[in-house]
């Protein structure tokens, strides 16, 4: 999963240890090259090689989704990812080290580097998986049973893999004045609480310090937290993290719980703020950005316009009106996928799987995301940023503001081309589906930073070239 706040060690131990693989596999090709007597590229040459080929290493990874966090770490499912990755490292260091005349190696180099490469990788990744799982772990305790804590336990247990392991419930019985306040209420067994190993019972939280593998207590119930603040910092000094359960579902999804929120504590929430500074920058990325990929694909664009029009009648570019900042209405620019009038009978609808209303062209315009390219134009605008909310039609705003809770909160902010819900979570044609991408918008919304913004971008090049999630 990306991270808002930068990378972590997890990351960095696994971008590391790819390049110093695919360092190690060139020189030891080189070396294997000459002692058979093989020949091999110049010392002088082989610091740019080696480098070349890191990072194309850590590239192919990235795309490979081998820098994903949020998956279990299974070996099948690592040897797959590793050893599928690599014809994509053959034919990209083909191609670059073949064409860039310095850094000359050899069809001889190129077999071996590829020979070691493939095997070294895949050690290293497997035995980084078993690094992790048994060397990382996150004990977690919840205080209290209150509305939706089970949600909460479920996501933990589900993330065992990942270095969480649910250590059970925390119920204790809170005392004012040296006695007991006579509210706790009776002890629950675990077979009341399906899914979780159990109650932990305790007189006292400061007790919890000798629960082995503690490391993050979350708090259900905020009445119990009150009763116990000086046991809460005494633990906190003494390594647990203490936070809301809130908070913990949210660092482990990349989304808020909008069901378990209130108004008013989404007021005070930690986050949700854009200093001046900030707003000026992100403009002015999104000018550049705008304008340099828009020079980048006209060549692109001209041809998919000479497509469009041979394609179906009707005309090439499609405006569309769509809710924007503040809630203001903006037309937003694409090249038409559908045929003309397609909704002349159904009305504002989502697009569904094998739509007959999308051209031969259009379905291949959206499966790359190339139907969007226009919008550059509404950026220059200013109607809408490169990252952010996608903008909705105003008919099912209108719908689904009724329906989901907090849903007009995403208009607070410009929408955007690509956006942290459309990277997260595939194409939403339900009430369901844009409740969970609402969850994932303000989720970016509260934790916003241009650091976020360019995570997000790599992360969009990732679903465009494998064209994931399209309709």
């Amino acid at each position: 999963m990306l991270n808002p706040k930068g990378f972590n060690r997890q990351w960095f131990v696994l971008i590391c240890g790819d390049a110093c693989v695919a360092i190690g596999s060139a020189y030891g090709a080189a070396a294997a090259l000459v002692w058979y007597g093989l020949g091999a590229p110049a010392p002088a040459a082989m610091p740019g090689i080696s480098a070349a080929l890191a990072v194309i290493a850590v590239f192919v990874s990235y795309m490979s989704d081998l820098y994903k966090l949020d998956q279990p770490y299974v070996r099948s499912r690592i040897a797959r990812s590793v050893m599928s990755a690599q014809p994509l490292v053959g034919g990209i260091a083909a191609i670059v080290l073949f064409a860039e005349p310095s850094l000359v190696f050899g069809r001889r180099f190129f077999i071996g580097y590829m020979l070691i490469s493939g095997p070294a990788m895949l050690t290293w990744r497997l035995a980084a998986a078993q690094l992790f799982v048994s060397r990382i772990r996150i004990g977690v305790a919840i205080l209290g049973i209150g509305e939706g804590v089970a949600m909460i336990a479920k996501e933990v247990l589900h993330r065992v893999d990942l270095g969480y392991a649910f250590l059970g419930f925390v119920e204790f019985e809170p005392k004012v004045g040296g006695r007991s306040n006579g509210r706790a209420g009776p002890a629950r067994t675990a077979s009341e609480q399906p899914g979780h190993p159990g109650m932990l019972r305790v007189k006292t939280l400061a007790r919890l310090d000798e629960l082995s593998g503690l490391r993050i207590l979350a708090i259900g119930d905020p009445r119990l937290a009150q009763t116990s603040s000086r046991d809460l910092i005494r633990l906190r000094l003494g390594g647990v993290e203490v936070l809301t359960v809130e908070t913990l579902y949210e660092r482990m999804t990349g989304r808020l719980p909008v069901g378990m929120l209130s108004e008013s504590r989404l007021a005070l929430e930690q986050g949700f703020c854009q200093s001046r500074t900030g707003a000026v920058v992100k403009r002015t990325i999104d000018l550049m950005f705008s304008v340099c990929l828009g020079l980048i694909v006209a060549p692109l664009a001209a041809a998919v316009a000479v497509a469009v029009k041979l394609d179906s009648p009707g005309p090439v570019l499609y405006s569309q009106e769509r809710v924007g900042r503040d809630g203001r209405l903006f037309r937003v620019l694409k090249f038409r996928s559908m045929r003309r009038d397609a909704e002349r009978v159904t009305g504002a609808v989502w697009a569904s799987d094998h739509d007959p209303r999308i051209t031969r062209v259009g379905h291949w315009l959206r499966k790359w995301r190339i139907d969007e390219l226009p919008q550059l134009i509404n950026i220059m605008r200013g109607e809408m940023t490169a990252v952010g909310p996608r903008p909705e039609r105003p008919e099912i705003v209108a719908r689904l503001a009724e329906q989901i809770p907090f849903y007009e909160y995403r208009h607070l902010v410009r929408p955007g081309l690509t956006g942290w819900a459309q990277v997260c979570y595939p194409y939403g044609a339900t009430v369901t589906d844009a409740e969970q991408k609402l969850c994932y918008d303000l989720y970016y919304m509260k934790n916003w930073s241009l650091g976020f913004d360019i995570q997000i971008m790599f992360q969009t090049l990732k679903v465009v070239l494998f064209g994931r999630g399209a309709r």
